[in-house]
């Protein structure tokens, strides 16, 4: 399904700040407002954003109510913090939404027209002060400070439903401007932040951590808009799982390599190997906060994909192009392109001895050098030692694998 016109539309809603009850309005029923203009219908685009099957024999109307009632469960996910799936086979004794709730929900999407819709064709953080976004129901866990969610809420209300000054109140208070460093006396009375002792920290999304590598090398293309990209991909992986329907993955080129992670092309049922490993939603039901783990196949992803192979790779040439005639001032320039600071003395130290150790193995192993050089579509500057850019290009990499660079802190 070719999605990016309603995407496009979400990018230019956000950009120029639109009121997030229109936004909101618009994606669930624009194709209902008096009028309707050829940008509210293709908002509704949303409703359609649902798993589709193509294969042949299944029942048709079978599966329309099964989007239906995807239509459903997202709109109770996404906009009420309920989960309704349960109503729909029969009421609960806790579930404060009834079966006969459920299907007259059902009844409105069952409803929706075909004006947003687009033919087959072949990003969250924290929530303040409730740790259960996903579940406001009698399972969701309390607010830790109800007077303070009473107080954003209603002032968003009162800002004209504000979302970039909601964030700008957010981000400026003194509470979300702490630090994330925990004491020993922070960690015994408030162990897991609850009453927000210390700033926030937690590791970045999958999509942040490969634009921020990319974006910190120089590659990352920031155009914004259009028809879905090709990035690197293991090869083999889409014609391994897939039957029918873009069998066969072409990886793109050129700037198509360097898009932003938004852009990257989304198959169910074989996703983006990289993004999965670092948590990213599969997208086959509304998610509405991810989980975050910390695996050693992420640190494999960040020294072994070709995506940050390259970006390290580029960064060196920038850092040896850039970045003054030492050591010293090279390390620093990377390290504050990939964690925004200068590195500790003991950080100098230790990637200066890694250099060293790393300088001497590629001059006994030109090949080798040559061949880290290469990696990646993007052409090596040809002005440069290739011992010296494969030398730092293990240093680039080794910095993009710190704790700060893909954890916020």
């Amino acid at each position: 399904r070719q999605m990016s016109p309603w995407r496009d539309w979400v990018i230019a809603a956000f950009n120029r700040n639109m009121p997030v009850d229109q936004f909101i309005t618009w994606q669930l029923a624009g194709d209902l407002l008096p009028d309707a203009t050829h940008e509210q219908r293709l908002a509704t685009g949303f409703n359609r954003n649902h798993m589709q099957s193509q294969e042949g024999g299944i029942v048709s109307e079978e599966y329309r109510t099964e989007y239906v009632a995807d239509r459903v469960n997202t709109f109770g996910a996404a906009f009420l913090g309920l989960t309704l799936e349960c109503a729909r086979c029969h009421d609960h004794k806790y579930d404060p939404v009834l079966q006969k709730d459920y299907f007259k929900l059902f009844a409105f999407f069952n409803n929706v027209n075909e004006t947003g819709q687009i033919p087959y064709s072949g990003m969250p953080s924290p929530t303040v002060t409730v740790s259960t976004p996903e579940d406001f129901g009698n399972q969701g866990k309390l607010p830790t400070h109800p007077e303070l969610l009473d107080y954003l809420a209603v002032s968003f209300r009162d800002s004209g439903w504000n979302l970039k000054g909601l964030l700008r109140q957010i981000v400026l208070s003194e509470t979300y401007r702490q630090s994330s460093a925990a004491s020993p006396q922070s960690l015994e009375t408030d162990p897991a932040n609850a009453k927000l002792s210390r700033g926030p920290s937690y590791r970045l999304a999958a999509e942040q951590i490969r634009d921020n590598a990319l974006a910190a090398s120089g590659l990352l293309v920031r155009k914004v808009g259009g028809p879905s990209v090709y990035p690197y991909q293991p090869p083999g992986l889409w014609e391994e799982l897939a039957t029918r329907n873009a069998t066969t993955y072409t990886q793109g080129t050129g700037d198509d390599l360097y898009r932003r992670s938004l852009y990257t092309v989304w198959k169910r049922t074989t996703p983006p190997p990289s993004a999965i490993s670092f948590d990213a939603s599969e997208r086959l039901l509304c998610t509405v906060k991810r989980q975050r783990t910390s695996t050693p196949l992420q640190a494999l992803v960040l020294l072994n994909d070709v995506q940050y192979v390259e970006a390290a790779r580029v960064l060196a040439e920038r850092v040896l192009l850039e970045g003054g005639p030492t050591p010293d001032e090279r390390i620093t320039l990377a390290y504050r392109l990939l964690t925004s600071r200068r590195p500790t003395a003991t950080e100098l130290a230790a990637v200066k001895a890694l250099h060293d150790k790393e300088r001497a193995t590629f001059a006994a192993r030109p090949k080798a050098a040559q061949a880290l050089r290469g990696a990646g579509e993007k052409l090596p500057a040809r002005t440069l030692d290739p011992v010296d850019v494969a030398t730092w290009t293990v240093v680039a990499s080794t910095i993009m694998n710190t704790d700060e660079a893909v954890n916020k802190r």
